[in-house]
């Protein structure tokens, strides 16, 4: 019986043979600091596994290195953790819990030092990593490490890859640079010329187009009756505060509003210029009450402008 003709075997990493490994390394890093990445990676070979080793492109260019060097999962998971960050001081620690503005700089210095440190301290583990699964995979599908070689130096980075990231970066700072000079501006508070037809407006939008004029405080005698000064069951008093452009102006109002313990609300209008942002405190059962309220929100340097509703 002829026997069938043995298979070859596929190529394999062994790190005994020293000027092999180093080859396989020079070609899956490419021509740019070479010699750098070989120190840290023949350290790591000695000591069997990769540890902390710090590098200061990584640290400083963390994204772009990630990106550069190919370190997809890394990269992704870098974007992530920015995002979560985000999320976690302005939704959760200032929306959420409403926590001081020295503490959220503190916390955000906390997570700018991380996104500077764990790439910095980890990145060259990262790129060993990387490199390792590259070339085993070059090994498996080639016959000899010359091949294996040549497949990992026509897929290395280079030149060509960081001018394309050089590009990427000055369009994007471009387009940003764009969309702040041309994104409209706004203030909190409209002029002292313009705010009160400003609020007699979003009074007639909301109480269908019937113009809210503020009744004139009355100035009762000592001696009057106290049926002359009552104010009626039915009738309540709002505070107009502003009609805000910008949603987070309209927020921080009403965040000092509410740290006032002052009782605050917020509506969304529509007009043809876009949407505006109404805040008003009250409704409060007396003049007197409304007019108290308006001293305290004069004194947090915000607008005020008592209706009847």
């Amino acid at each position: 019986m002829a026997s069938s003709p043995a298979t070859p075997e596929k190529m394999t990493l062994d790190r005994n043979d020293g000027s092999a490994t180093i080859a396989l390394y020079r070609a899956v890093l490419g021509p740019l600091h070479t010699d750098y990445y070989l120190k840290a990676f023949t350290h790591f070979d000695v000591a069997g596994q990769a540890g902390v080793s710090w590098n200061w492109s990584a640290a400083l260019l963390s994204l772009n290195w990630m990106l550069f060097r190919q370190l997809w999962t890394a990269a992704l998971a870098y974007i992530g953790g920015l995002v979560a960050a985000a999320l976690l001081l302005v939704g959760i620690a200032r929306l959420v819990f409403q926590v001081s503005p020295e503490l959220q700089w503190l916390l955000a210095g906390i997570a700018l030092l991380l996104s500077v440190t764990l790439p910095g301290a980890f990145g060259n583990a990262w790129l060993y990593a990387a490199c390792n699964q590259k070339m085993e995979r070059a090994l498996i599908a080639s016959a000899t490490l010359d091949e294996a070689c040549v497949l990992l130096a026509a897929r290395a980075i280079g030149r060509r890859q960081m001018a394309a990231l050089l590009v990427g970066n000055l369009a994007l700072a471009a387009l940003l640079e764009a969309l702040v000079f041309y994104w409209p501006h706004s203030h909190s508070l409209a002029p002292a010329s313009t705010a009160s037809s400003s609020i007699a407006l979003a009074s007639r939008v909301s109480q269908g187009a019937v113009q809210v004029v503020a009744a004139p405080t009355p100035a009762p005698a000592a001696s009057a009756p106290a049926s002359t000064v009552a104010t009626p069951a039915e009738e309540k008093f709002l505070i107009n505060v502003g009609l805000f452009a910008n949603e987070k102006n309209a927020h921080h109002a009403m965040l000092t509003l509410q740290g006032a313990k002052l009782p605050a609300r917020s509506q969304k209008l529509k007009f043809p210029m876009g949407t505006r942002t109404r805040v008003r405190v009250g409704p409060f059962a007396s003049r007197a009450e409304a007019d108290r309220a308006a001293e305290k929100i004069h004194a947090l340097k915000l607008e005020a402008m008592v209706i009847a509703q």
